[in-house]
């Protein structure tokens, strides 16, 4: 487990590998989802795995220090998870008309599934298994939001997508520049980036919500590349004289004193993962900047008989007011190389847009 959270804070992608539609079952089982009663998962402790530990540390001398860590880690994560995401749903998660949201462990679902329960729309953004493709297929145990009844498994669940990271933790392709930075996030942010955010679970439910909302509306399945230009084309002219914020990460390291040049008409500023956090927290009326991933491949590499593979993420370009939560722009991914950091031509399409 820690070593999935270190290396694989989300992103918003499909869990589709060919396409952007991330609903598995028809636009009528969505709307009747909306009827029932809200349950959304909480974690719960590992009794095995926190006895695991505690006897280590008793044991040993030498690995006491990391072991009391990864302890102290795992506790947190969890307080800090459950202690959020009640924040966050009761807030921002309004698809589902009773206010009487209930909590559940992945035990009681359990018991929902094996009693054929259909008492509750079940939203969990708690880690699931995630095929990355490329002819042969990868998983990968990462965040994920879905959306589903009772009495059905997650697998079956009507909605499927990752989680946003407005903080972004980049992958191990980044160039030497780009590690650095991240190196610096981890020390940076106060949780370090092992935690889902609350900054993460916010921009998920409600980027979430209003895809599945536009599908309900139109009555059918709707692609998240429609529904974000759609909503972009609305939006785009709030771009002119706004502030953008960027992480420092997620721009290319060559072109960080272009960014004028290239983007004339907004104001663009490199900033730490704190500050965009609080920017989403506070509902600042400021934009922020951040990859949306559509799907992860498996890129394989290597000389003669040693040979890796690595997975790596294709992904959009989205600007967001972090207020009013609006898309402003749009960047669709460009096929395989849509790294997940912004490039010098993300941001001349940004400052096309609305001309």
């Amino acid at each position: 487990m820690k070593k999935t959270l270190l290396t694989l804070l989300l992103t918003f992608t499909c869990f589709v590998s060919n396409g952007q539609n991330c609903f598995k079952g028809k636009i009528e089982e969505v709307k009747q989802l909306t009827e029932r009663p809200l349950a959304v998962i909480i974690y719960e402790e590992d009794e095995n795995y926190v006895k695991r530990l505690e006897k280590k540390i008793a044991k040993s001398n030498k690995k006491k220090e990391k072991y009391q860590k990864e302890l102290n880690d795992y506790k947190n994560h969890i307080s800090y998870f459950n202690k959020n995401i009640k924040d966050v749903v009761t807030e921002y998660w309004k698809l589902n008309k009773t206010h009487n949201i209930q909590y559940f462990t992945n035990k009681q679902v359990e018991d929902l599934i094996k009693n054929k329960s259909n008492s509750f729309a079940i939203l969990n953004l708690t880690i699931d298994v995630v095929m990355a493709d490329l002819n042969t297929l990868s998983t990968m145990d990462i965040y994920a939001i879905t959306y589903g009844a009772s009495e059905k498994n997650r697998k079956k669940a009507v909605y499927k997508n990752h989680i946003t990271n407005v903080n972004y933790n980049l992958p191990g392709y980044a160039d030497k520049e780009l590690k650095k930075a991240i190196e610096k996030l981890k020390k940076e942010r106060e949780n370090g980036p092992t935690y889902l955010s609350k900054e993460n679970m916010i921009t998920s439910l409600v980027l979430s919500q209003k895809y599945i909302e536009k599908a309900i509306n139109l009555n059918k399945k709707v692609s998240f590349e429609d529904f974000a230009e759609e909503e972009m084309k609305r939006n785009c002219s709030k771009l002119k004289g706004n502030t953008i914020l960027f992480q420092e990460a997620i721009v290319h390291g060559k072109i960080k004193n272009e960014l004028q040049s290239l983007l004339p008409k907004a104001k663009t500023e490199l900033v730490s993962p704190n500050r965009i956090a609080e920017a989403v927290a506070n509902k600042e009326d400021v934009l922020i900047g951040f990859p949306i991933i559509k799907k992860l491949m498996k890129q394989r590499g290597g000389f003669g008989p040693v040979t890796t593979s690595t997975v790596i993420p294709v992904t959009h370009k989205v600007i967001m007011n972090a207020k009013t939560k609006e898309i402003i722009g749009f960047i669709p991914h460009s096929g395989i190389t849509s790294y997940s950091y912004f490039k010098k031509k993300d941001f001349k399409k940004l400052n096309e847009q609305c001309n």
